[in-house]
């Protein structure tokens, strides 16, 4: 008899019941798991692990691991860290999670994420007021097109070949 799938998560907090506890069911066949990996879904079920985050709506920076799981590893990597086995450059990893081909963000997560910042509090500059620089706060616009016509024209003196002399 085929499993009924259920449907997409729709919100943080049922992400959050699915992940916690000491093991996750695959929603797919029903098996439990500590970390859901992508072996058993392409072996199993024949899919990536980005597409099952897809099709249940699961927002690829959450581990599809148990959250005891989770906190095990966690403390592992903390003490790496704090033996200074683990040479962490900030720098590095900020990179490399930037090319790291992130899947697509979930719907729920970018409304949630847009709520949240309407509630927070933004200093706007009155009309006819100014900018910390001094500047007029109307005129950013004109100031800020005048700075990048003079950038494009200081990077296009910068790339041409000098002119060769007429007639020698």
């Amino acid at each position: 008899m085929q499993r009924k799938i259920p449907p997409p998560f729709a919100s943080r907090a049922e992400v959050d019941a699915y992940l916690s506890g000491d093991q996750i069911e695959c929603l797919l066949c029903g098996g439990s798991f500590r970390v859901l990996t992508g072996k058993h879904l392409r072996r199993v079920h024949g899919i990536s692990s980005t597409e099952y985050r897809e099709m249940f709506a699961i927002p690829s920076g959450r581990g599809l691991c148990c959250q005891a799981y989770g906190a095990t590893r966690s403390e592992i990597l903390q003490k790496l860290r704090d033996r200074g086995g683990l040479d962490c450059d900030p720098a590095a990893a900020s990179e490399a999670a930037k090319n790291a081909g992130r899947g697509a963000r979930v719907s729920w997560d970018i409304e949630e994420q847009a709520r949240r910042a309407e509630k927070l509090e933004r200093r706007q500059i009155d009309p006819g007021g100014n900018r910390a620089d001094g500047r007029d706060a109307d005129h950013a616009h004109q100031y800020q097109r005048a700075y990048r016509a003079q950038i494009n024209t200081a990077n296009k003196t910068k790339k041409e070949p000098p002119a060769e002399a007429e007639g020698s």
